[in-house]
């Protein structure tokens, strides 16, 4: 019998391990598709009148791209005007809170959004905070 429960013990932390790197390799993966994301974004943000076909390609691809992260559990975090949250953020800047009339520690831009997955943190926001 104990023969039979140390076995049953090893196989669920294969599986446990297994489960654990399958999550790894797919959070890995989703912060690689990201960056794609984000490239789609900064061709958005350009302002162009010449080539509206180009534009709305690239729009299409940029909207098939968000639902695939929606499909996955993947959502995007926006924490403008919010309290700063060294948890979900990552502060790259400063600015006085009179210039940004704002309450210090709030967020005041939002240099790159930031994804979670199933409520955990895949990729933190990048943002400017009042001080």
């Amino acid at each position: 019998m104990r023969l039979q429960a140390d076995m049953e013990n090893y196989r669920r932390r294969q599986r446990r391990l297994a489960e654990d790197q399958v999550e790894a390799e797919r959070s890995r993966l989703l912060q690689s598709f990201l960056r794609v994301v984000d490239d789609l974004e900064r061709a958005l943000a350009v302002p162009s009148r010449e080539d509206r076909g180009l534009r709305e390609g690239i729009l299409l691809t940029y909207r098939a791209a968000l639902n695939i992260l929606k499909g996955e559990g993947v959502e995007r975090m926006h924490p403008q005007d919010e309290p700063f949250d060294p948890n979900w953020q990552e502060a790259i800047s400063t600015v006085s809170h009179r210039q940004a009339n704002a309450v210090p520690g709030t967020v005041v831009q939002v240099v790159e959004p930031g994804y979670q997955m199933d409520g955990r943190l895949l990729r933190p926001s990048k943002v400017v905070v009042a001080v």
